[in-house]
This record gives structure tokens, C-alpha cells and sequence, in this order.
């Protein structure tokens, strides 16, 4: 059985950024679906940057969750800086590494101060 999509609060385009915000409980297949979406709204909004706060998602995440979902965001986000905010028992560094080891020009983050900051910013950070 597959399950359902997290809640998106807002999706906008704004201050040179789309920014998604989710609730929920955590899912491998719902996540990728939200990179997914995420990258679909990038490309339909022209957005060369993507913000997303997952500070409402709870739950925990395996090492293999983080694998899979590190190398499937490379795969959706090529040419889109791409930050996600979240909690820490969802995200690690470990996911991050995958993720820009193939490619991706991607980085995550505990609060969103740092994010915007590294997104809008050169990316040194």
C-alpha cells in the first residue's frame, strides 16, 4: 500500500526562491514525492532555488532511508540549489553527503536562518 503525500502548507515563489513547507510523518516514498513536486514547481516557476522546510515532519530516518533519499534529490534537482530545514531526528549529514557526491548542489540545515543564508548566499557557508 502506498502512502500518502505529506501535507504541503504553502508553496510560493518569492524572494528569489520557492519555498515549500510540509507536515507530516516521515515516509521514504512520500519524501521522494515531495523532491518530485519540488522540482516540478522549481522548473514551472523558473526557480533556480528551492527551500524546503520540513520542521513539521516527525519521525525517524534509517541510514538506507538517508542513502536513497540523498541520491534520488541529485537525480531531481540538477541546475537547483536545494536546502532542506528539518528536525534532527530527519535529517543528517549523511543524506546530504550522497546527495552532493552526485551532483547536487544541496545542503541541510537545523534552523532556517543558516539555510537562507547559505541559499541566497555563495554557498561557502
Amino acid at each position: 500500500m502506498s502512502e500518502p503525500d505529506y501535507e504541503v502548507v504553502t508553496s510560493t515563489s518569492d524572494a528569489g526562491f520557492l519555498r515549500i513547507t510540509v507536515a507530516g510523518v516521515f515516509g521514504v516514498q512520500r519524501t521522494k514525492h515531495l523532491f518530485d513536486r519540488a522540482a516540478a514547481d522549481a522548473k514551472h516557476h523558473g526557480a533556480s532555488r528551492v527551500l524546503i522546510d520540513a520542521m513539521g515532519v516527525v519521525g525517524s530516518v534509517s541510514t538506507m532511508a538517508h542513502l536513497e533519499l540523498g541520491a534520488h534529490a541529485a537525480s531531481r534537482f540538477r541546475g537547483v540549489r536545494f536546502v532542506l530545514v528539518g528536525r534532527p531526528e530527519v535529517i543528517d549529514r549523511f543524506g546530504e553527503t550522497v546527495a552532493v557526491n552526485r551532483g547536487a548542489d544541496a545542503r541541510v540545515f537545523l534552523n532556517e536562518a543558516e539555510a537562507l543564508s547559505w541559499l541566497l548566499g555563495d554557498g561557502k557557508a
